[in-house]
């Protein structure tokens, strides 16, 4: 059980990190996206359709933060339903492997394997027959 919350807690912190990189390098990251849409760039900007995404992305990203760290907390306080939910989140963010090497930053990329690794380890540890065991004693408790 502890190894299982420790790589969401390592893969949550290693995001923590992706996304400060990510946000240090909006503007790259948006050029990007609208070439690969068939837009130029500058068109795009003047036309207003990249104003006010960074501040938006950030303050929903801390608020998806804050709440993927309680669960985690929870998780670890012997919480199952804590569990569930990360074997949830978990599946979803192991559906995006696709969506990875999409920025054209390359240590956003490097960030984003190693954070999808430790969410399989996570749920790993966390699917074990001891990790049961474990959430069903503190049921009791």
């Amino acid at each position: 059980m502890t190894n299982g919350v420790y790589a969401f807690a390592a893969a949550t912190v290693i995001g923590l990190i992706s996304s400060i990189v990510t946000f240090a390098n909006l503007d790259t990251i948006t050029d990007n996206a609208f070439r690969d849409a068939g837009l130029d760039p500058q068109t795009a900007e003047a036309a207003g359709l990249s104003s006010g995404v960074g501040a938006t992305a950030a303050v929903i990203g801390l608020v998806f933060f804050a709440a993927y760290c309680a669960v985690i907390w929870f998780a670890y306080q012997g919480k199952n339903w804590a569990r569930i939910t990360l074997f949830v989140l978990g599946g979803l963010s192991l559906l995006s492997v696709f969506n990875i090497a999409s920025t054209g930053v390359a240590l956003i990329t490097i960030t984003g394997v190693l954070q999808l690794l430790l969410i399989a380890v996570g749920i790993f540890f966390l699917a074990q027959k001891a990790s049961s065991q474990w959430y069903t004693a503190m049921k009791g408790r």
